[in-house]
């Protein structure tokens, strides 16, 4: 038995709640400690999904399933002191043409202060198998943590060099990224060889709703894309990189719809797995939301996604 809840929301609808805004949640009598959300996702209803495909599928962005993270520990914990760690993005959640896919966000209260979040869809033709494309824990903070400090945007700016936004998009493209006007999001980027800093806005064909979400997809993957010029400025040969994990996400502000992104290197640029912090701030530089060990996955350019190693599973 479940408990009633609000009209769930879908991922792909322009009116009222717009994608990976997840609603109320659905608890059960029977496992109280369990919420779920459904939502419905739809490439060609929504005003973003669509502007993101790698190898020409279009396919969910790993920053929704962030967005997505932080609005349930929200929703449960009833309050902003809290981290998401060990997100991992473990099977690409693809969205064929003219189809709607149900996506299950089920989180779980394993134990006073900790949450587990899973994302799932129904296996076709199983009797209630589902496949799980990411998964995170939540973690109730006993006290409010201190925010980093604040950005001094032109002292990182002048340790860096201009990279050509023409030239990121067509690296991206080349690499197997396609992404469209809602994904087009940065309006200036600078590297050096161990960061990267940009401008970036959520751009204005992209619905957005007040308090719908924590961070728009689209404008974090815009963020993400800092750390993916970084790359495209430095590495050598043709690869394709794609998040699949990240060990921490901590949001102390909501951001809006501009904002100022910071990339860091972690690791050496020719390793297999590159690992960068990408930290938001508002255009004064005050601190929004930190995604710290965002690591990447380099794959071949241009590998589909049905022959790639990674072709259902990221990770």
């Amino acid at each position: 038995r479940y408990d009633a809840m609000p009209r769930a929301s879908s991922l792909g609808t322009r009116s009222g709640a717009e994608a990976a805004s997840l609603g109320g949640a659905l608890r059960s009598s029977l496992n109280p400690k369990t919420y779920l959300w459904e939502t419905t996702l739809c490439a060609e209803s929504s005003s973003f999904l669509q502007d993101h495909r790698v190898s020409g599928t279009v396919t969910v962005p790993g920053a929704a399933f962030v967005d997505m993270a932080l609005q349930a520990a929200a929703q449960v914990f009833g309050t902003s002191q809290y981290v998401i760690e060990q997100l991992e993005l473990t099977t690409a959640l693809l969205l064929p043409p003219q189809a709607e896919v149900r996506l299950q966000v089920a989180l779980c209260r394993e134990q006073p202060g900790i949450a587990k979040i899973r994302f799932q869809t129904p296996l076709a033709g199983s009797d209630g198998a589902y496949r799980e494309h990411a998964s995170a824990s939540a973690r109730l903070l006993e006290v409010q943590p201190t925010p980093p400090a604040s950005l001094s945007f032109e002292s990182v700016q002048a340790r860096c060099r201009a990279f050509d936004l023409e030239a990121h998009y067509r690296a991206a493209s080349e690499h197997g990224i396609e992404y469209g006007p809602a994904f087009r999001g940065l309006t200036a980027v600078w590297v050096s060889e161990q960061e990267a800093i940009a401008r970036a806005n959520l751009p204005s064909q992209v619905t957005f709703h007040e308090g719908a979400h924590v961070v728009h997809p689209a404008l974090l993957d815009a963020c993400w894309q800092t750390a993916v010029s970084l790359l495209f400025a430095q590495a050598s040969g043709a690869a394709l990189y794609l998040p699949v994990a990240i060990e921490s996400i901590q949001c102390f502000a909501q951001p809006g719809t501009q904002v100022l992104a910071h990339a860091q290197l972690r690791t050496a640029l020719d390793a297999p797995e590159v690992m960068l912090d990408v930290s938001l701030y508002d255009p004064e530089g005050n601190p929004l939301l930190v995604t710290s060990g965002l690591k990447l996955r380099q794959v071949a350019a241009q590998t589909s996604l049905d022959d790639a190693v990674y072709a259902q599973r990221w990770q």
